[in-house]
Order: C-alpha cells, then structure tokens, then sequence
C-alpha cells in the first residue's frame, strides 16, 4: 500500500527520477518474493508436485544464480529446498550448474 501511495504521489509531483527509482525496488522485491515462494512450495509440497513439474521449478531457480539481484534470494531457495525434510535431488540442477561453472 505505502508503495502505491508513494508512487502516484511521485508521479502527480512528476519527479521521474524518484518514480523510476521506487519503481525499480518494487520490481527487485516482487522478484524476490516470487523465488522465494518458489523454493518454500518445492520445499514444503515438492512431493506432491506432478511427475513433470518439478524438473521444470529446479531449472528456474537455477538460472536466478546468473543474475546478480536474484542470487542471493536464489541461493536462500535453494538452501531451502535442499534441507528440506523431503530430500528432494537437485542432482539435475547440480550437474547443470557444474557443467555452467567449469565451461
């Protein structure tokens, strides 16, 4: 709500500076939560996910590593996932980043 507030105050005032600004910290935190959600889902309900779904969550996480924003949230989810009482294999996803890291 205060972001809301506070951007269409910016915007009537037209100080485009401080709109984009803002604008941009609330894309950074909707990402964020977005990866964030992800891992808790995959971690806490990654069992009950269909047979095909969970390859294609892993693969998402692991491309937030390459951007510098969403790293640290990225690893966070999947710190999460991979302490998850579920034991959920990043085994895809491992080989993948390895194969990344070394080429």
């Amino acid at each position: 709500m205060t972001v809301y507030v506070t951007f269409w105050l910016c915007v009537e005032r037209g100080n485009s500076s401080v709109v984009s600004y803002r604008r941009k910290l609330f894309l950074k935190e909707v990402k964020e939560r977005a990866i964030s959600c992800m891992g808790r889902v995959i971690a806490n309900m990654g069992d009950e996910l269909q047979p095909g779904q969970l390859p294609e969550c892993l693969p998402l996480l692991l491309d937030r590593l390459k951007n510098e924003i969403t790293r640290l949230t990225a690893v966070k989810a999947l710190t999460r996932v991979a302490q998850s009482p579920l034991n959920i294999s990043l085994d895809p996803i491992l080989v993948r980043y390895l194969l990344q890291s070394c080429f």
